[in-house]
Formats: structure tokens, sequence, C-alpha cells
């Protein structure tokens, strides 16, 4: 029943994550690009989406570790702490910067900088 389990959790750990990925960097993209100019370097901003790698490690963690039990593997669970916390931190960090380019795109009042002449 765990590799089933392993396998299950495996496609949805790897689905939800990749997802996540592109409804954040699709949505950043649209308010960065209505809370800043063109030439603004916070429009690369939208790239902190690229943690979620740290979610699908986390993940590739949890199935390595669930798939030698009873073996245990104080190294690979370290991996798997280190990637949890680094992917709450990004998380925090996401979090804020959707936050702030919310504000900044309602302060212009969702125009689209680059069709403003």
């Amino acid at each position: 029943g765990r590799t089933q389990q392993i396998w299950f959790h495996w496609t949805w750990d790897l689905v939800v994550p990749v997802l996540g990925f592109f409804c954040l960097v699709f949505s950043l993209s649209w308010l960065l690009q209505r809370a800043t100019r063109p030439e603004s370097k916070f429009r690369y901003l939208n790239l902190v989406a690229f943690s979620s790698i740290f979610d699908l490690l986390e993940n590739f963690f949890i199935s390595v570790l669930a798939a030698i039990y009873p073996t245990r593997s104080v190294p690979l669970a370290w991996m798997k702490t280190l990637a949890t916390t680094t992917k709450y931190t990004f998380a925090v960090l996401l979090i804020a910067l959707f936050l702030a380019a919310l504000v900044g795109a309602a302060r212009n009042k969702f125009k689209d900088y680059d069709k403003i002449s």
C-alpha cells in the first residue's frame, strides 16, 4: 500500500506546485505590468515564483523517506527540513510581493502601463 500511496501523492505533489507556479507567474506578471513602468526592473520579481522548486524538492524528499521506511536517513530528513523552511520563507515573500503589486496596480487603477503613452 505504501508504493501506491507514494505514487498517488507524487502525482498530486507534482501537479499542484506546477499549476501554482503558473498561476503565480501569470498573476504577478499581470499585476506588475499594471503597477510598474515598462522599463522597471521590478517586473522581474515575478521570477520569484520559481521558488516553487522548493515545494517539489520537499515532496521528493518526503517520497524518498517514505519509500525507504523503516530505514532512516538523517541527511535526507535534514534536506527535507531545509526545503520546507525555504519553501515557507519564499511563500511569505511571495505573499508580500503579491500584495505590494496589487496595491501598486490599484493605485494605477489597473491600467496597463505598456498601453499608456
